[in-house]
């Protein structure tokens, strides 16, 4: 019986050069990379992916200088370990471990020149990498520093959150505010009083003294919050040229708060012609009056006598 002859066997540096080119192609050297990456290689995939270039950059030097065929494996292993040594050592112990390495394969008898070359090659590599990790080494740093990391990121955030779920000017209070204004600003616009002269008070005796406060609603009479849009002043003693300023105030009688103030100027002109003795001053922020609330108002010139002013408010209702 015939016996069946086996393949025959391919040369050593054949089957070599076949099992570095499979193992090439399926990136041995980011596989490699993580027995000496930090735990965060994760993050610098694109930066490992990228080193692939460093043999590429290994062998098309050897090529460039003539060292063809097997003698290129040693120098790739040397171009590897060296960069293991880089990434495993700094300055001063780096220097030492690779003298030491380049004196190893220069024994082994690599060319010290063609060494020289490769050890610029991955220097250059080893630097990338090592900027790379010592730059997330400073962004944790930084997550972690007590006063602007993540700790104080959380407190801040933290004391954010409290405000807006706060019940008086929170998100709440504001939705609500907005809610009523959108939602009434189109109801009639009224005025207080209704149907009846506005209540009149007098200026100060000299100039710039207040006069006393004078009831414009009394307590109880509103008995839904409204808007105040603004007010009306109606000038008395038409033939006296004046500057004045009113304001209007809520709470009890002898405890106002002033909470809106105008300012006017009357003119009087002797020639013959009609003279507009009230005018209407929009507030530049309406004012929310609550329900049952007293207004009252006084006012101030700069004349000497006492001067008689007449005031009533324009409002808008808002409900229950």
């Amino acid at each position: 019986m015939p016996v069946k002859k086996s393949k025959p066997r391919h040369s050593t540096t054949q089957r070599r050069t076949t099992k570095y080119a499979e193992t090439y192609r399926s990136k041995t050297v980011p596989l490699w990379f993580k027995k000496v990456a930090p735990k965060m290689a994760t993050l610098l995939e694109d930066w490992l992916t990228n080193q692939d270039e460093l043999e590429k950059q290994i062998f098309a030097q050897l090529d460039a200088d003539g060292f063809i065929g097997e003698v290129q494996l040693y120098y790739a292993a040397f171009a590897r370990r060296l960069f293991s040594t880089c990434l495993r050592f700094w300055d001063a112990t780096y220097e030492k471990e690779k003298t030491s390495l380049k004196t190893e394969f220069q024994l082994r008898g690599l060319d010290s020149a063609e060494l020289e070359k490769l050890i610029a090659i991955v220097d250059s590599k080893c630097a990338v990498v090592r900027s790379v990790v010592v730059t997330l080494q400073d962004i944790e740093d930084k997550l972690d520093n007590a006063s602007h990391g993540l700790v104080a990121l959380k407190a801040l955030l933290d004391a954010v959150e409290g405000k807006l779920d706060d019940a008086t000017y929170g998100l709440s209070a504001l939705q609500a505010l907005l809610l009523r204004t959108l939602k009434y600003t189109t109801q009639a616009i009224d005025i207080f009083p209704y149907a009846a002269a506005f209540p009149s008070a007098t200026s100060g005796v000299g100039a710039w003294i207040w006069g006393a406060w004078v009831q414009i609603v009394p307590v109880g009479t509103l008995i839904n919050s409204c808007i105040i849009p603004g007010i009306y002043v109606r000038v008395s003693d038409e033939t006296i040229s004046r500057e004045f300023q009113v304001e209007i105030g809520v709470g009890a009688v002898g405890s106002e708060s002033p909470v809106a103030r105008i300012a006017g100027y009357w003119g009087y002109a002797t020639t013959a012609g009609a003279m507009l003795t009230e005018h209407y001053y929009p507030f530049p922020t309406p004012i929310i009056l609550p329900a049952s609330t007293r207004l009252a108002f006084r006012c101030v010139d700069d004349n000497a006598l006492a001067r008689t002013y007449r005031c009533g408010i324009s409002h808008v209702p808002l409900p229950l």
